[in-house]
């Protein structure tokens, strides 16, 4: 046999096993996630938990109409862990930075998260607003929460 149809008769076999491994894990009810990095194994553990919010956070978010948006807000967050307080300490202290351009969030806008064995806790936001929020009349919207600050 020579070598050409050596590497046909891999290339064939390589090409079959890649296309029924490609089926079988597109044909699964829950697709396979791979979360290799930090970034991805932090945000994933806060997602599939609850989340217990501060009353300053929930005061902040109100107040700036952003209840309903924390997973989204997690999901396009970056952890910063040169802020955060991770090693060392029982009660772990997470800073995840976000833009939101849909809301004229800047990447200077980012929650607060601590976190011990069994709970996360969400202890405040911080949103940084590139421009100002216009309504109808074209005048900025203004926030009237200085309670929560």
């Amino acid at each position: 046999m020579n070598l050409i149809y050596r590497f046909s008769f891999f290339f064939i076999g390589i090409s079959l096993g890649l296309v029924l491994v490609f089926l079988s894990l597109k044909m699964r009810e829950n697709p396979i996630e791979f979360d290799y990095f930090p970034n991805s194994r932090v945000k994933k553990q806060f997602l599939k938990k609850e989340i217990m919010l501060s009353e300053k956070a929930i005061c902040k978010m109100n107040c700036h109409n952003f209840d309903t948006l924390l997973s989204d807000f997690i999901m396009r967050s970056k952890v910063d862990f040169k802020k955060s307080k991770i090693r060392g300490f029982d009660l772990k202290t997470y800073y995840l930075f976000f833009s939101y351009p849909d809301k004229n969030l800047t990447n200077q806008s980012y929650l607060l998260f601590q976190t011990n064995d069994d709970s996360i806790n969400l202890i405040d936001v911080f949103f940084d607003f590139s421009s100002p929020f216009y309504n109808a009349s074209g005048r900025p919207l203004e926030f009237n929460c200085q309670q929560c600050y």
